[in-house]
């Protein structure tokens, strides 16, 4: 079984992460874990167990350009979503922040509250509770884009083009 160039003292650990992983050679590693599965340099070092650089000079060996650093992946955004929500859940004293605010949304605190108590947006928050109808919104509290234009001042009219 050919893995390709590893070099230096970390052929048999990366070797044997190949193995462990179902892997038959490196570069099929590379293109599942880095450009399918859209791992991190990071991640993906860590489970063909080797390092940052060695990696990316892996990559460039087989043609497999590096992502930008800052690029958005789908794992990326899902990992940033899942810290947010991890640590507005610490911020509020609640185990998962997204029983924590159904059930205050409940006990009838508007949306607008536990944007303030949470610190993030009422958009933010009205995800994190889940779908509602129209009514159920207007029931906890929420008022359309429209109306909050309105209420903010009722003597505007809409601009309108003749």
């Amino acid at each position: 079984m050919a893995f390709g160039p590893l070099g230096g003292g970390s052929i048999e650990r990366t070797a044997a992460a190949l193995r462990s992983g179902g892997f038959t050679g490196l570069e099929e590693a590379l293109r599942v874990l880095y450009v399918d599965r859209q791992h991190s340099i990071e991640d993906t070092a860590s489970t063909l167990a080797t390092g940052r650089n060695r990696l990316r000079r892996l990559l460039a060996e087989y043609g497999i350009p590096v992502r930008p650093s800052g690029q958005n992946s789908a794992a990326g955004r899902h990992a940033r979503v899942h810290l947010n929500d991890r640590a507005t859940a610490e911020r509020v004293g609640a185990p998962d922040i997204r029983t924590g605010l159904r059930e205050r949304a409940a006990e009838g605190t508007t949306l607008r509250e536990l944007a303030a108590s949470t610190g993030r947006s009422i958009p933010w928050v009205a995800a994190r509770i889940g779908t509602r109808s129209t009514q159920d919104r207007r029931a906890i509290g929420d008022r359309t884009m429209r109306e909050a234009m309105k209420a903010a001042s009722p003597a505007a009219e809409p601009f309108r083009v003749r």
